[in-house]
Formats: structure tokens, sequence, C-alpha cells
């Protein structure tokens, strides 16, 4: 991706990491608030993932710096930063697109696609700060 000029490489600001992992625990409390619409809670969870995918690049040194397609970078790049598996980086795109589908055509977002989204944000939350103590522990 560095080659094709979808990503650049870029040092970590001071306080960076700590300012994104307070977002996602932010956008998880938002996504697990019942009060909340499904879509807006699904769209928590999706910028959860999304944040946990892009601060995992930053500890690297990248930035996205493709504009069309800024979201499917930082999500496949899971595969070498957090070490995701090609189905779980295949479902984060699908719910990319379940997001898409919800923001313009206002596509129906059912229980079971906000639980499914918010546990596996979750997860990915905690493999993020895992990931974070070995790799980055003065970051945390």
């Amino acid at each position: 991706m560095e080659l094709s000029g979808e990503l650049s490489r870029e040092a970590l600001t001071s306080g960076e990491v700590a300012r994104h992992l307070g977002a996602i625990e932010e956008r998880l409390r938002a996504a697990n608030l019942e009060a909340n619409p499904n879509r807006t809670r699904l769209e928590q969870a999706y910028c959860a993932i999304l944040s946990s995918a892009r601060i995992a690049l930053r500890v690297e040194g990248y930035r996205v710096t493709s504009s069309r397609r800024h979201h499917q970078v930082a999500l496949e790049a899971l595969a070498d930063t957090l070490g995701a598996e090609a189905e779980d980086i295949d479902y984060f795109l699908s719910l990319s697109g379940e997001r898409h589908n919800d923001i313009y055509d206002a596509a129906p977002v059912t229980d079971s696609d906000v639980a499914d989204a918010i546990d596996v944000a979750t997860s990915l939350a905690g493999k993020l700060r895992a990931w974070l103590k070995a790799r980055a522990p003065d970051e945390l």
C-alpha cells in the first residue's frame, strides 16, 4: 500500500494514541447505549473499528493518504498490524458497506446487525490494547 501511494510514512504525534483510545471507548459506549437508534449504534461500532485500524497504522508509522479508499486501506491493513484474519477483514469491509447503505439509502439496521458489530468492535479494541501494550507500552 505504501508503494501504491495509499500509505505514507509519518511519525506519531504526542498524545495521539491516548486520544484515539479515548475516542474508541466513547464510540463503544455510544454503540452500547440502547436508547440510541440502531443506525447510530452501528455507526459508532463501525467508527470504533475504523479508529482501531487507523491508530494501529499510526503506531507502525503510517498514515492513510488515499482519499478514495481511505476506510478500505485502513481496514485491510489490519492484517499487517493486528494480524486480523481475512474473514474478519471481509466482515469489516461489509460493515463499511452496510454503513454506506444506511447513510445513502436509509437501509434498515437490525438488532442482530448492531449486536454483531458491537461484539466485533469490542473484541478488536481489546486486541488493539493488548497489541499496544506489547508494541508501544509508553503510548498507553
